[in-house]
């Protein structure tokens, strides 16, 4: 019976470290800091282009302004050939989203067209959260909590957490912990 439960624990104990890992040095998609090409939209990235007749104008945002106010690597800024034609203020998306520039070649004028990308039915989660609180319990004692919440998996909108928590009431000098799993709906 006891070599089970080492057994048990040694799974336990690895799995851990596996998934703490991956929590570590995962592949992570954040937003670039600094400017980066950004890659193809996947849908079209094997097509190639083809030529297309230039109109007579096409519509800049002027170098120098644009350069200053969006702090343009200096390669751009000076180079006469590359020109801003559009511009974008996109909101975080959590599972991306695809921006396209379109330009009228009738009037020169561009826009950008952006599209979250659609959420997955199922995703494994590297988001979590540490904090403190502190409140009153419904028996008027004031109480002082730090937590630390790690979010494991998403079905739809059904994610499930690891919660660990230390509590303590001051007036009374005690102190308990608590882990626990979490499944929530969030919207």
């Amino acid at each position: 019976m006891k070599t089970y439960r080492v057994w048990i624990l040694a799974v336990v104990v690895v799995g851990l470290v596996i998934w703490l890992l991956w929590l570590w040095y995962g592949k992570q998609s954040v937003a670039p800091q600094n400017w980066q090409q950004a890659p193809p939209a996947p849908q079209v990235a094997g097509i190639p282009k083809v030529d297309h007749p230039a109109p007579k104008k096409i519509k800049v945002i002027p170098k120098r302004a644009a350069s200053k106010a969006l702090d343009l690597p200096q390669d751009i800024a000076q180079d006469d050939n590359q020109q801003v034609i559009a511009t974008a203020n996109i909101a975080p998306a959590p599972d991306g989203a695809t921006a396209v520039t379109i330009m009228n070649t009738e009037t020169g004028n561009s826009t950008i067209l952006i599209k979250a990308k659609p959420r997955p039915l199922f995703a494994f989660l590297r988001s979590g959260a540490v904090g403190l609180r502190y409140g009153i319990a419904s028996s008027g004692d004031q109480q002082a909590v730090l937590f630390v919440r790690q979010d494991v998996l998403r079905v739809a909108n059904i994610h499930l957490s690891a919660t660990a928590e230390a509590r303590t009431v001051p007036a009374k000098g005690t102190s308990e912990a608590l882990g626990a799993l979490e499944v929530s709906y969030r919207w």
